[in-house]
């Protein structure tokens, strides 16, 4: 919970992890300015101007002045997390505590990122495995007395006191009076929807910019072997999950394999390690877990828990069939 001391703990529970793949879908649909409107939303302008005021709050009102947060402050703000926000290119940052006649209360933080596809991304991050889908910007959120969307380049996330009716009610006319005055929206990456949707659990995808991402999914190596700048997962109901590696040309990605390859060879992590032919090996991690990958044309393919080797053939087809990936930075 955020106080007004100006500091927060970064907890897993209010990081969160899983996203319902329905939501997501639609969020491919509803997304209709482009990473490029999203990018330059006016961020020279105050993001006090998107904190609910007057007849917005229903009565909650705000207690002492927003506090505000840069990329060189963040880390005084958030105690242990900030790292994962720089990664999907947080910007700026705007808190306001709110309270209501019974004194609950509600903490708001709006979020600028660089572009959309941070805010989908640190999105799919926090959302909880368990949650309730609300109506409010591109994607929302709500899970236990925590209510995080996103809309165009912003990721705004509402803490309650607790979750009595009054509290959630509060939490969702904020978000709303929040979305409503967030003048951009932005399109969703398409690579969300290139992973294969038959057998897809209904939470678990996840879109990820860079190392730390990935590794709160499952930490392949303490290094980032894999060179992380675009990456999605999606776990399926077989208990099993795939990851796809997006890079930018064939040249990169096959140079990537090998050092994949030598660090899978040669972990402690891993044993069995096993060659299936031109650029694809399968190893077991710890837990007893398969771990198969592949090269393909820009991208590598990974899956953890499969046996199978038609499960990573097929989805790697499934990639091959979509165009139009290079479509984030």
């Amino acid at each position: 919970m955020t106080g007004r001391t100006g500091r927060r703990e970064f907890s897993r529970k209010s990081a969160g992890l899983g996203l319902s793949t329905t939501l997501v879908i639609g969020l491919l649909v509803v997304g209709i300015a482009g990473v490029g409107q999203a990018s330059a939303s006016r961020s020279g302008e105050s993001l006090e101007r998107l904190l609910p005021a007057g007849n917005e709050t229903a009565g909650w009102k705000a207690m002492d002045k927003p506090q505000a947060f840069d990329k060189e402050t963040l880390f005084n703000y958030i105690d242990g997390g900030a790292e994962i926000y720089l990664e999907y290119g947080f910007r700026r940052l705007v808190v306001q505590d709110y309270r209501n006649e019974s004194k609950g209360s509600v903490v708001i933080e709006i979020f600028e990122m660089e572009g959309s596809p941070g805010a989908l991304g640190m999105y799919t991050f926090k959302s909880a495995s368990a949650g309730s889908e609300v109506s409010i910007g591109q994607g929302c959120q709500l899970a236990d007395y925590y209510l995080n969307f996103w809309k165009g380049n912003y990721l705004v996330t509402l803490t309650g006191s607790d979750e009595t009716s009054a509290t959630l009610e509060g939490l969702k006319t904020l978000g709303a009076a929040v979305a409503g005055r967030i003048p951009v929206t932005g399109d969703a990456p398409k690579a969300l929807s290139v992973l294969p949707e038959p057998g897809r659990a209904a939470t678990g995808l996840k879109y990820f910019l860079g190392p730390l991402g990935v590794g709160n999914s499952y930490a392949f190596f303490t290094e980032d072997v894999f060179a992380v700048k675009e990456a999605v997962k999606a776990d399926y109901i077989k208990s099993y999950s795939l990851y796809l590696f997006l890079y930018t040309s064939r040249d990169e990605s096959s140079m990537r394999f090998g050092a994949l390859e030598k660090a899978f060879q040669h972990g402690e992590r891993y044993t069995g390690f096993a060659a299936m032919g031109e650029s694809r090996f399968r190893v077991r991690d710890r837990k007893g877990r398969t771990i198969m990958a592949l090269s393909s044309g820009s991208f590598i393919l990974a899956s953890v828990g499969a046996d199978d080797t038609t499960v990573l053939e097929q989805a790697a087809a499934a990639v091959r069939a979509k165009e139009g990936l290079k479509d984030v930075k």
